[in-house]
């Protein structure tokens, strides 16, 4: 049991510019972090406190080819400090976990080559010096999060979005518009000399092996239809690849559930909105995963399954 109460204090300044030489746009920056952390046990009066900062930069960029085309890049540092509960314990002592760093590179193009369509790719390279990861408790350690060091990410972001009443399709309050968005990740692994975290693995090597929870594809499509402005509905598509549960990338399930592969997994998502002509009411209704599929979603404590079907409604007032 416990009863805590956790602290967070965090400031933040930034300084960004912007220097436009038609039309090439370079936009620069810089940032700085100071957070102060304390957890308090309040059944045993155990404390304890911590602080981190962090100063960050970056610096990005667009070229305008056309009224219709543009190219767009940067590159920026990342970081993302821990939770109060990931760098102290219920004890009040430090758990050895350092903030998440990075070094990001992107590059892309966008385009609206038609009325109705806009469209989007984007490769990019994260390249940690310290990346955050599940940590299973079947390692053998206090937190459910550990330290991977260094790892990189490198992959292929592509979007698509696009109404056929904009396109000049559909005339009148119809519509019929369409969404879709695809990651592919090949590259997500660890780098350097780096070990299993797993108990009774500490020597064996994982340099090359996949991060855990990193699918190497996730794709998200919707389709939605307006009717006469009064009632619109869509119906989305989400997928997961297969991720592996931990930095040994075990396939074969171990007899706890904490060790093992986590199948790829789709689910089916609905939602309609009702808006009376010329009233400020609006009633809705959503249905995630509409074919009520079970999957494993987490092996950090055991086998946990996905929510099943959850069916909300309601209504909202526009004033």
């Amino acid at each position: 049991m416990e009863n805590n109460r956790r602290y967070v204090n965090a400031w933040a300044g930034f300084v960004t510019a912007r220097f436009d030489w038609g039309a090439l746009s370079v936009t620069p920056g810089i940032r700085h972090e100071m957070i102060d952390y304390e957890r308090a046990n309040l059944l045993t009066n155990a404390r304890g406190t911590t602080s981190l900062d962090a100063t960050v930069a970056g610096i990005g960029a667009t070229w305008k080819l056309s009224q219709t085309i543009q190219i767009y890049g940067g590159v920026h540092q990342g970081f993302s400090p821990p939770q109060v509960e990931d760098v102290l314990n219920n004890s009040g002592g430090f758990i050895e976990l350092a903030p998440e760093e990075s070094l990001n590179w992107e590059l892309g193009i966008r385009s609206s080559p038609t009325a109705g369509l806009e469209l989007e790719a984007t490769a990019f390279v994260l390249d940690f010096d310290n990346q955050i990861v599940p940590q299973s408790v079947a390692g053998g350690v206090g937190s459910t999060l550990t330290s991977a060091g260094q790892t990189r990410h490198l992959g292929l972001e592509l979007l698509a979005r696009g109404s056929l009443k904009d396109a000049g399709v559909i005339t009148g309050g119809d519509d019929v518009g369409y969404r879709f968005a695809l990651t592919w990740m090949p590259e997500a692994e660890y780098v350097g000399n780096r070990f299993s975290t797993v108990s009774g693995f500490s020597t064996t090597p994982v340099t090359g092996n996949r991060l855990p929870y990193a699918p190497e594809l996730t794709l998200t499509a919707a389709l939605s239809y307006t009717w006469r402005d009064l009632v619109r509905t869509e119906l989305e598509v989400a997928h997961i690849g297969e991720q592996f549960g931990d930095d040994l990338n075990t396939v074969a399930a171990t007899a706890n559930g904490q060790r093992g592969l986590i199948e790829a997994q789709t689910t089916l998502n609905l939602a309609v909105n009702v808006t009376p002509a010329d009233s400020p009411w609006v009633f809705y209704a959503t249905v995630k995963n509409l074919a009520d599929d079970t999957f494993i979603v987490d092996r950090v404590r055991g086998i946990l399954p996905n929510t099943p079907r959850l069916v909300q409604a309601g209504v909202s007032y526009r004033f």
